[in-house]
């Protein structure tokens, strides 16, 4: 297959792949909005038809064939088309990797954990969605270990929602956070009145964790009365997206320093208040959104921010909440 015919493949291969993940993804939307109960049944099985579709799509001959001929030509081809060939292959890779009838099964079982978590969490019945929890940890470390076999399921995992991260960066962000921020935290609730902090040094068995926890809540005025508005308040594992939670820390951290960065060419403040945020959308999409895909994360956040610094979270952590406390 020579690169101009590869080229001609690759858009029928867009255009097709794209409409098999865009019907995909209206089921589960319908699933987890409008649609009736009962249906789960069906839109699991249509579900996983079509991803054995898209399962056959990406693993077909002719479509090996294409990527290779790309990839080898990647350095000849614009940015936008090889950055779309590199993502190509690595989903061919992965894909490839996992045997079809159990990336079909797995289509199935997202739909049908979903749908029983919902019903679970209607009825604050956490032991009917368990089983189907367990299944979809036991399916991603099996899949983990089909694309990453020397790597612990784990740091295969994290690599899915943050190309790059890995525990022990993870580790290394919330040890930076620690260090800096007990002792803010211990500002605060000394502001409010100090806070008996013996059973942070204690081990206990899980009633006694329930009673600590309720003692907790109530002290921040939080009411997790029940599973519902515990566990079972998110839907990210019933998902399967094993290896997200890591994200929202990291973005908060990631926002702050972009905030630094704005602040340094623009008076955030004062764009706020006049309610026109134009200025502030036009540097986001010039520094950020613009690039979509294109770049990895921790590529795009060094080129606006150079070198990520746990330090810069801290301190806006710190100024915000010495002027909400008044500390």
């Amino acid at each position: 297959m020579t690169v101009t015919e590869a080229l001609e493949k690759l858009k029928s291969y867009e255009q097709t792949s794209f409409a098999l993940k865009h019907a995909m993804g209206l089921l589960y939307y319908d699933g987890v909005t409008a649609a009736p109960k009962g249906a789960a049944a069906v839109r699991g099985d249509t579900t996983g038809e079509l991803s054995r579709i898209d399962y056959q799509l990406t693993t077909a001959p002719d479509t090996v064939e294409m990527l290779e001929t790309l990839m080898a030509a990647r350095t000849e081809l614009d940015g936008i088309t090889r950055r779309k060939v590199e993502e190509y292959w690595r989903d061919y890779d992965r894909t490839r990797r996992i045997p079809e009838e159990e990336f079909v099964a797995y289509q199935r079982l997202s739909i049908k954990a979903d749908d029983v978590w919902q019903t679970a969490k209607e009825t604050n019945d956490f032991a009917l969605f368990e089983p189907y929890l367990q299944e979809m940890f036991d399916t991603l470390k099996r899949f983990a270990l089909y694309w990453e076999p020397d790597k612990a399921p784990y740091e295969t995992l994290l690599d899915n929602y943050e190309r790059g991260l890995t525990t022990a960066a993870c580790d290394t962000f919330f040890a930076a956070l620690r260090q800096k921020l007990v002792p803010l935290i211990q500002k605060v609730t000394a502001h409010a009145g100090r806070v008996d902090d013996t059973p942070l040094h204690a081990d206990f068995p899980i009633p006694i964790q329930r009673e600590f926890s309720d003692f907790v809540m109530d002290v921040m005025g939080i009411d997790v009365p029940d599973d519902r508005q515990g566990v079972l308040q998110d839907s990210h594992w019933a998902n399967g997206n094993i290896g997200y939670f890591p994200s929202y820390a990291i973005g908060s951290a990631y926002g702050a320093q972009y905030l630094l960065e704005l602040s340094k060419v623009l008076d955030v403040d004062a764009v706020v208040r006049s309610g026109d945020l134009t200025p502030i959308n036009n540097w986001l999409e010039e520094k950020i959104w613009k690039y979509g895909c294109m770049k990895n994360p921790v590529a795009l956040f060094e080129s606006v921010c150079g070198k990520f610094d746990p330090d810069c979270y801290v301190a806006y952590l710190e100024k915000k909440f010495t002027e909400v406390y008044d500390l």
